[in-house]
């Protein structure tokens, strides 16, 4: 913007212009919203059910009769871009043929309220123990809907 000439710019043609950046820095981004598993990492392109028998994952969580197994991932991520944080979603099929999208988000700088929130899940999964094992609540199916969150790394979660 050039300011010095005091007649040339109207406050309504400054706000066109700006929209105009926001609409191109909006489609850069859309551009980039998709990418392929092979250029991320190969070692999880080759995955296959024949190569190691591994479980969803958060499978565990949630006590049950029959587990399901990873069966390979899908090529296609995403990157989400919402309220200033990206976040990427990976697609896993597992050995009953459905698939289950997977939300990896980076918590480098907020380590400890990380840690905090998976104490407040693992409370709430107890409280719904309590709430099955109680006549009333058992009788009303109340329970707290709690996400499977598992801490990849120190920095990354999956949810």
């Amino acid at each position: 913007f050039d300011f010095s000439n005091n007649q040339g710019k109207k406050l309504h043609k400054v706000l066109k212009t700006l929209k105009c950046w926001v609409k191109m820095l909006d489609k850069t981004q859309s551009s980039n919203s998709k990418s392929y598993i092979e250029e991320r990492c190969s070692f999880l392109s080759k995955f296959c059910s024949s190569s190691a028998d591994v479980y969803l994952i958060g499978e565990y969580l949630n006590p049950k009769a029959h587990y399901v197994k990873i069966s390979r991932f899908l090529p296609k991520i995403e990157t989400i871009r919402k309220h200033s944080l990206a976040a990427r979603r990976l697609f896993i099929r597992g050995s009953n043929g459905k698939v289950y999208p997977y939300l990896m988000v980076n918590t480098s700088s907020h380590v400890k309220r990380a840690r905090s929130e998976e104490r407040l899940l693992q409370l709430m999964r107890m409280f719904n123990k309590s709430l099955v094992l109680r006549k009333e609540s058992s009788r009303r199916n109340l329970q707290w809907c709690v996400p499977k969150v598992v801490a990849v790394a120190p920095g990354s979660r999956l949810i």
